[in-house]
């Protein structure tokens, strides 16, 4: 599976609750090797992806990526390539692309992005 420039990947995280965090690729290398991830705003939504208000006191809910929604830095950032998530594309023994997220501008080492399947993604958080 090859790794395309508007793809979403899907970092899921955490200790004691689920944090997700959605990158989008927007610029990949010659190769194809190297890929510059943004990450994306999210919304809250019910298992089937309709958008709805978050409900703290639940502890848990779903959320999905808002594709082109950026909260890194805005597009007219000086310098903004290098100041974007560069990351190398990693390959799945199933030919599943994924990236390892952890650097200095990651809290948690070992976190691994993989491609998102379109659907909610299952958060938690303490209220």
């Amino acid at each position: 599976m090859k790794v395309n420039i508007g793809d979403i990947f899907v970092n899921k995280w955490g200790y004691g609750q689920t944090n997700v965090d959605f990158y989008q690729v927007v610029d990949l290398s010659k190769s194809g090797k190297t890929a510059y991830l943004r990450k994306l705003s999210q919304y809250s939504t019910d298992e089937n992806g309709k958008p709805q208000k978050r409900n703290y006191s639940n502890g848990s809910g779903y959320t999905m990526p808002k594709k082109n929604r950026f909260v890194d830095f805005t597009d007219e950032t000086p310098d903004l390539k290098s100041k974007m998530l560069k990351r190398r594309v990693m390959v799945h023994s199933k030919d599943r692309p994924y990236f390892y997220m952890n650097s200095a501008r990651s809290m948690v080492s070992g976190q691994i992005a993989w491609p998102w399947d379109g659907k909610p993604v299952r958060e938690s958080w303490y209220h």
